[in-house]
């Protein structure tokens, strides 16, 4: 059965999120990379951090954490982008 708490979930999609901004810096990465490295680095968290021991939870929370990253990232540069830039807005 899959378990997590709300202090994992958090936890785990701002830790993957920040890991994949540092390497996005970093290695240049554009594009679908960055997808499969939130996805990576939502794997990586799932098997080592938490220390799941059945596949099936491995994968599923691993993938939630990466998608959930992307997520998070996607809303909040539309966000920052509609405030920076007012009169090209959908509301204008």
């Amino acid at each position: 059965m899959i378990e997590t708490t709300v202090f994992h979930g958090i936890f785990a999609v701002l830790t993957v999120l920040l890991m994949t901004q540092a390497a996005k810096l970093l290695f240049q990465i554009k594009g679908v990379l960055t997808l499969i490295t939130a996805l990576t680095f939502g794997l990586c968290f799932s098997v080592f951090i938490e220390g799941r021991h059945e596949m099936s939870g491995i994968f599923f929370m691993g993938g939630l954490y990466g998608l959930a990253a992307v997520g998070l990232y996607a809303a909040a540069r539309t966000v920052f982008r509609l405030f920076r830039f007012r009169r090209e807005g959908p509301f204008h």
